[in-house]
Order: structure tokens, then C-alpha cells, then sequence
């Protein structure tokens, strides 16, 4: 079968096809190749947020999502997807920050012991 490795809808579903199996790496791969042929696609840019998701890289999946969603303002999948990105975007940030402040706490403790 001949495909045309220039067809940004074909690697739009081929980084489909990889998030479906879990492997984020070629799924952004090809989502960045397809957002690279079509910058004005809002699919390019969503692609690239759900394997950023899968990568846990929340920051980088809500600017693209947020890339999508200024593409095509109103769609609820988009939406959804910029929610979820920043809920996990938060979370993150909350417990690095509560894991620092143990650390700045056990030095705190460590240097007033001494």
C-alpha cells in the first residue's frame, strides 16, 4: 500500500493510532510533523496535546490545546481537553510544591538541630 508521507491527515491518524497504543513518542512525532504541514489545523494541534497528556508533559499539552482551541474557539473536545490538561497541570504543580516545601522544612529542621 503507497501512502503520502506529505499528508498531514494521514499522520494526524497514524499519531491517533499510536495514542491508542500508548506510545507517546511517535504519537507526538507525527503530531508535530502534521502540525508542521498544516500550522492552521486545529487536529494538528490537539493531536499534539493528547501525546503531550500521554507523555505527562501537562504544560506543553495546554499550549497546544490552547493553540487548538484559538483555532477553532467553541469546540467541546478542545475545551474538555485544555480542562483536563490544566487540572493535571495544577496537580502537578501542587505536589512539587508541597514535596519543596518538605525539603526546605527537613533543612530548616536539620540546620536548627544542630
Amino acid at each position: 500500500m503507497e501512502y503520502d508521507r506529505h499528508d498531514a491527515t494521514l499522520l494526524s491518524d497514524r499519531s491517533f493510532c499510536w495514542l491508542c497504543m500508548g506510545d507517546g513518542h511517535e504519537a507526538l512525532r507525527d503530531a508535530l510533523a502534521c502540525r508542521e504541514m498544516r500550522p492552521g489545523w486545529p487536529k494538528a494541534c490537539y493531536r499534539q496535546g493528547q501525546a503531550l497528556m500521554l507523555l505527562k508533559d501537562y504544560g506543553a499539552a495546554c499550549d497546544a490545546f490552547l493553540d487548538a482551541a484559538k483555532l477553532d474557539p467553541g469546540s467541546p473536545e478542545i475545551e474538555s481537553a485544555l480542562r483536563s490538561g490544566n487540572k493535571y497541570r495544577n496537580l502537578e504543580n501542587e505536589n512539587g510544591n508541597k514535596y519543596y516545601r518538605k525539603q526546605i522544612q527537613s533543612k530548616y529542621r536539620a540546620d536548627t538541630e544542630t
